[in-house]
């Protein structure tokens, strides 16, 4: 009997154990409510919270806030752009030395839902060769679902490796070569996203400008609009050890002297380009399917099927 009461405890005993790690693994964390800022919910946050932030704005000062695996910061049951998170100095002369947000976790992804960026300009210091980003990846993968960023200043988001999807996003009034993501990562995926009204700052004595820089991995771009934005030296940067699949996405309208510039490989089906305008360098190759319209066509372009171009990738 006595041996019969000891297993039930034990079992017990292990039973509350699990149960209290997995109300732990649910937990909310209200900003303000529970903590008063964002970067205390992210400091305080553990894979499987959820950090709910609420309407308004938000200062964010810091630098190297961690961002970790399974957690999400979202702004739940609001319009779109009611959450804003506002780039706050932390003293007279403060300027952005160092990334404000770093992912380096494994694991789960972190995500974000419905948050807003305005008036992230800090990295216009007195070092301009220094860009930091708003948010440096070293690692893991990370998402963002209705997110905008606007009027930016170099970086917004860095990936040295792991990697990213952007669902739905927007990139507006951002300055910088490239003003939004530069990518060195293994996949990114970016579907539905809007840029407008990017534009170039002056990058080692040069006027330069671009939205996204591919500097490996592989990266898709579907039904993504690329339009109104510049003056800009090139729209997109595809470096060699980058590959990027387009499918039904539009550069139109822009004040670029090249809409892409491609040293690595390119495959644009449906997609609203002007080939000539594609400045295709070194062993790079432009693959152009089922052009929407008819557009020039520049040398180094093939034309093929996208079974043919699916099939690389099978």
């Amino acid at each position: 009997m006595r041996i019969r009461i000891l297993i039930a405890l034990v079992c017990l005993s292990f039973l509350c154990l699990y149960t209290v790690r997995d109300a732990r693994a649910c937990e909310v964390i209200h900003v303000p409510g529970d903590v008063a800022t964002v970067p205390e919910a992210l400091v305080m946050a553990e894979a499987g919270d959820i950090i709910e932030v609420a309407m308004g704005r938000h200062k964010i000062r810091g630098r190297g806030i961690p961002l970790k695996a399974g957690v999400t910061l979202r702004c739940a049951n609001a319009p779109f752009g009611a959450c804003v998170l506002v780039e706050t100095p932390q003293g007279v002369g403060d300027w952005r030395d160092a990334p404000v947000f770093r992912m380096e976790e494994a694991g789960e992804p972190f995500r974000m839902e419905n948050i807003t960026f305005k008036h992230w300009t800090l990295s216009d210091g007195p070092y301009q060769t220094i860009s930091c980003p708003v948010i440096h990846v070293d690692g893991g993968r990370i998402e963002f679902l209705h997110c905008q960023w606007q009027d930016t200043y170099k970086q917004v988001v860095y990936f040295v490796s792991g990697s990213g999807l952007f669902d739905s996003c927007m990139f507006t009034s951002g300055r910088g070569f490239p003003a939004s993501i530069s990518f060195g990562g293994d996949e990114l995926t970016m579907v539905d996203c809007g840029f407008y009204g990017n534009t170039w700052v002056m990058h080692d004595g040069l006027l330069r400008g671009s939205l996204v820089h591919l500097r490996s991995g592989h990266a898709t771009l579907t039904g993504c609009l690329l339009n109104n934005n510049g003056p800009l030296s090139e729209v997109l940067v595809i470096a060699r050890a980058a590959e990027l699949v387009g499918d039904h996405a539009c550069l139109s309208c822009n004040t670029a002297i090249w809409e892409a510039e491609v040293a690595g490989r390119a495959y644009m089906n449906c997609c609203e380009i002007q080939p000539s305008l594609w400045h295709v360098i070194d062993d790079g190759e432009l693959v152009v399917i089922d052009p929407p319209s008819v557009t020039n066509k520049a040398m180094a372009v093939e034309l093929a099927s996208w079974s043919q171009v699916k099939a690389l990738f099978d």
